[in-house]
């Protein structure tokens, strides 16, 4: 528990009691300095945030997974979204295993609660053929949420050939949110196009709930097996919100027109999908078998919009309904699917597998306000490949490339027009494709254990046909923006990363670095001209460290990236600038128990004849621990964050024609003081 005595605080309560197999852990946090969860040791200690399984696949390869229970929505273990956050956040965990560790049951109760509160400023800049236009948006939000959720496995062994495995998962939860924003448009000559204030108030209400059932038979024959799963998943969504704008455009610097909106809209989606899913191999030889599968899957996703706005605009009831702004719509995707696969394996040296897949994915759209269907279907074909080559003692290459499809969601689909912002207004499109993606990906990594030298590399490239991109009309009068999702063809992605380390002195000295390349090439139309847009980023990370165990650690880590991005709409319009973050870690164990923690970082942003303002900074963050009581089982600690209270949000986004650059408050300097004790009579915790 911690505390500075004024307005931040931190307290956290961790219980755990295992006996054999028997597991049981309970934890409670309430914090408004950044922690919203368990991190990874606390997981380990207390609950059930994550947990390692460690098995042997049908190729006798050695296989180990993760499953956690991090949810980003809640801030995962620590907050990283804009604004300062309030979190409460509570769990109970339970498992144990039986008759041999054959029947195992897990089970969790998780509870999550966030508050934050929001501030900040955006400045964007969207380039036309022939002029840009500027936007400027200054803005604050509240947001409250909270959520119940349980969750459970049960796995059993039925015999020495079969086995099952059931989980289930439900959640229920509430938000309400509100918005004030400013927004100021003006023309490259600095006149002003338009003014508007807006606000928002929202209540919404979610479930969910997911099951899945799969079992596993092996037969007598080495290598011929039969699975068969399904799953389930249901999610439904209900909200109702009021939008109030003040809307002024200008024309020659003076005003021009105005007008007020002021509406509620009810929203309804639900989503419910269920997939079965049958496999089947039969060994060719010791060594080689062949895979048979088939799937059924189908998705059914249903939206209803109501929009109302008052009939009294002095008023307070809202009755008269929208009708060109209001739907009721449903979109159902029905696939079936079969293939069959090759695979090889040589345990501890190769493994390699190919195949395809062929499917039929039948489309119904229905207006159900105008009681209108329309019926489509695609035949699609899914190959696949994966290598696995196992190089020596220390290396090991991966290769694997794989087409799937992506149908658009319900919000792309549906025909209806959103303008609750109206410098944003957004339409629907009725007639989109599904996308087909092609994706390769290769890796290769090494370690050697004598001289502690790491190497990893990876290179990844996706192409995709009908890919989902917009069509954006800019108004140079007002600044307004009208976008409208359709497919494209010619996009790709191109992202290349290496990592190196190796130990260089018997003192623990260890050297290395990262680097990377990313490029992103898209289309889309603007004003009706095709705009195809290449952004490309350099990074470069070296870094060095110096590592004694139990004694010291000094880590000294930097990166530089190089951003560019040009469009073909003004292809002189280039945008380049170069971000660095440099930061130096150090702890130490010091004589009479003490323990000192701190890490200085500076973000250096070059500023650009856009975005001139000066957004740099160093956050400077210490600690200092004391071991106290009987085997150190008790500290106390101080510690002081952004010391030079400088901590700002800061994000610089690129997305073709559109540059824009945001700002937004965080936590800044505080100090605090805590007392930490462990309770455990199994030795200290892990990471203590």
């Amino acid at each position: 528990m911690g505390s500075d005595g004024n307005k931040y605080w931190n307290n956290n309560v961790m219980l755990n009691a295992f006996k054999g197999k028997r597991k049981f852990a309970a934890y409670g946090i309430m914090s408004n300095t950044g922690k919203t969860g368990l991190n990874w040791n606390e997981g380990m200690n207390y609950g059930a945030n994550n947990s390692v399984e460690v098995g042997v696949d049908d190729n006798g390869n050695v296989t180990n997974s993760w499953n956690n229970n991090w949810d980003n929505e809640f801030g995962g273990s620590s907050y990283w979204g804009e604004g300062l956050p309030k979190g409460w956040n509570g769990g109970l965990h339970y498992s144990n295993k039986w008759n041999g560790d054959k029947i195992h049951l897990n089970s969790n109760y998780l509870y999550n609660k966030l508050n934050t509160e929001a501030e900040g400023n955006t400045f964007s800049q969207n380039i036309l053929n022939d002029t840009v236009t500027y936007t400027n948006e200054h803005g604050n939000s509240f947001t409250s949420k909270y959520r119940h959720r349980l969750d459970g496995l049960y796995e059993a062994q039925l015999d020495s050939l079969a086995s099952i495995k059931i989980t289930v998962q439900g959640s229920q939860g509430k938000s309400y949110s509100e918005s004030n924003y400013h927004q100021e448009s003006i023309n490259s000559e600095n006149d002003t196009l338009s003014i508007i204030d807006r606000k928002s108030a929202v209540d919404a209400d979610n479930k969910n709930f997911n099951s899945s059932i799969l079992w596993r038979q092996k037969f007598r024959k080495v290598g011929r097996t039969l699975s068969v799963s399904a799953r389930q998943n249901y999610t439904d969504q209900a909200s109702h919100g009021l939008f109030y704008s003040d809307n002024n455009y200008f024309k020659n610097r003076l005003p021009d027109s105005s007008n007020i909106l002021d509406q509620q809209k009810l929203n309804e989606s639900t989503i419910s999908a269920i997939n079965a899913k049958a496999s089947y191999t039969e060994p060719i030889n010791k060594r080689s078998l062949l895979e048979f599968n088939y799937s059924i899957d189908n998705n059914h996703r249903q939206s209803r919009i109501t929009t109302l706005e008052k009939i009294d605009p002095t008023g307070k009831d809202y009755s008269n309904r929208i009708d060109s702004l209001s739907n009721d719509y449903s979109f159902n995707v029905f696939t079936q699917s079969g293939g069959i696969n090759y695979r090889y394996a040589k345990p501890k040296k190769i493994n390699f597998s190919f195949g395809m897949n062929i499917s039929n994915a039948a489309y119904t759209r229905q207006d159900l306000q105008n009681d209108s269907t329309i019926k489509y279907s695609f035949t699609n074909y899914y190959p696949q490949a994966n290598l696995n080559w196992t190089m020596g003692t220390n290396g090991n290459f991966r290769f694997s490339y794989n087409g799937s499809t992506q149908a658009p969601s319900i919000d792309q689909i549906q025909p209806i027009k959103d303008i609750t912002n109206q410098l944003n207004i957004r339409l629907g499109n009725p007639d989109l494709k599904q996308a087909f993606r092609h994706r390769l990906n290769a890796s290769y990594e090494s370690y050697k254990f004598l001289s502690d030298r790491s190497i990893y590399a990876e290179i990844n490239y996706s192409a995709t046909q009908n890919d989902f991109s917009s069509s954006n009309w800019l108004d140079p009068n007002t600044g307004r923006k009208t976008s409208q999702p359709i497919n494209v063809n010619g996009n790709y992605r191109l992202s290349s990363y290496m990592w190196y380390r190796k130990k260089v002195t018997k003192w623990g000295l260890r050297a290395g670095g990262n680097a990377s390349v990313n490029l992103n090439h898209n289309t889309n139309f603007t004003n009706g001209q095709e705009n195809r847009n290449d952004v490309y980023t350099y990074s470069l990370g070296p870094g060095l460290g110096l590592y004694k165990e139990k004694k010291y650690s000094f880590w000294l880590m930097t990166n530089f990236d190089f951003n560019e991005s040009q469009t073909s709409l003004q292809a002189d319009h280039i945008t380049r600038y170069l971000t660095q973050r440099h930061e130096f870690d150090i702890w130490m164990s010091l004589p009479w128990k003490l323990e000192v923690n701190g890490d200085v970082t500076f973000n250096i942003r070059q500023k650009t004849s856009v975005f001139e303002n000066n957004n740099n900074n160093t956050i400077v963050n210490a600690s200092i621990d004391r071991k106290i009581l009987k085997n150190d089982i008790a500290r106390l600690r101080f510690s002081v964050r952004d010391l030079l209270n400088q901590n700002i949000g800061f994000n610089r986004n690129i997305n073709s024609n559109f540059i824009s650059e945001r700002t937004y408050n965080n936590i800044k300097r505080n100090f605090m003081v805590s007392f930490i004790y462990n309770f455990s009579k199994n030795g200290k915790p892990m990471g203590w």
